[in-house]
């Protein structure tokens, strides 16, 4: 029954996708690891323990959600914001290659949680006004040729950046290839995310069998697996929509990219034409 169950609502999710809402949609991770009800906060302090090195305990940390909608992107959410004890958190799952703007785009989403949370009266105040230090973090988890750890530094954007000077702003961004052999995280110190990460690989092999089920049949050989106990059990079709979600965004992300290369080499032969309708122009001056 339960495996009917899946199906039909799978063949309804994939019929109905044209006719959604165009609301934000959250992802698997944002839900898993943070905003189910359940079990979101204790993954998250377990995800953020692993990712930081820090052994916090759910009944002496205090989370705050300070997340600002449609700041990463505009349609689909894959990023946690978290104030932990007064630290600022800002988690981001990437999927497709990560984005080497990405301390540019954390400074922006940065601001504005600064803007909401502090008094913007205490802004003119004379007196030193302490703010919670940020911290932030990129779980890559695609497919592309990745380091298992690296840096992304807004230093290494500035265009006038003197070697050996003293940088005036500096923002760094820790990236994670939690599908790299050599990821540096210790999976077996977070099992939420080890299950999480086997899980995915399940949902990958299944979709790249061609089967049109690919998702029933990954959420049940998880539930074999004893992957994701619990949280599978409540909420079956809810992941399976979130999954499909996620598809969506990368195809749209691709999509975007292709879409962008083009008009750029297509720039660049105009440009290409004018510059030598230029030179031309001067050899015969």
């Amino acid at each position: 029954i339960f495996v009917q169950i899946l199906k039909i609502q799978c063949k309804y999710i994939c019929m109905e996708k044209e006719n959604e809402n165009r609301t934000v949609k959250d992802s698997l991770f944002v839900d898993y690891f943070s905003k189910d009800a359940v079990v979101g906060k204790k993954n998250f302090i377990e995800l953020y323990n692993c990712i930081s090195g820090n052994s916090l305990s759910p009944e002496d940390t205090v989370l705050e959600d300070v997340k600002i909608e449609q700041v990463i992107y505009k349609s689909f959410c894959n990023d946690i914001s978290m104030l932990v004890n007064g630290k600022l958190v800002v988690l981001l799952e990437h999927q497709s290659s990560v984005n080497e703007n990405m301390p540019l785009r954390f400074l922006i989403y940065c601001s504005r949680i600064y803007e909401r949370i502090v008094d913007s009266r205490l802004k003119f105040s004379t007196e030193r006004k302490m703010i919670p230090s940020p911290e932030f973090y990129v779980i890559y988890n695609g497919s592309r040729n990745y380091p298992p750890q690296k840096i992304l530094r807004l230093s290494d954007s500035f265009i006038d950046k003197k070697a050996g000077s003293e940088v005036p702003l500096e923002l760094n961004v820790k990236v994670f290839n939690i599908k790299h052999p050599e990821c540096t995280l210790d999976f077996s110190s977070c099992q939420p995310l080890d299950n999480y990460v086997k899980f995915i690989s399940l949902v990958e092999e299944e979709k790249s069998s061609g089967a049109s089920d690919f998702m029933t049949r990954a959420v049940l050989k998880a539930q074999k697996q004893n992957l994701l106990p619990d949280y599978l059990r409540r909420k079956a079709s809810e992941v399976i929509s979130m999954v499909f979600n996620e598809y969506d965004y990368e195809t749209d992300i691709q999509v975007k990219t292709e879409e962008a290369e083009r008009r750029g080499h297509a720039a660049g032969l105009k440009e290409g034409t004018r510059q030598k309708a230029v030179e031309t122009a001067r050899t015969l001056d």
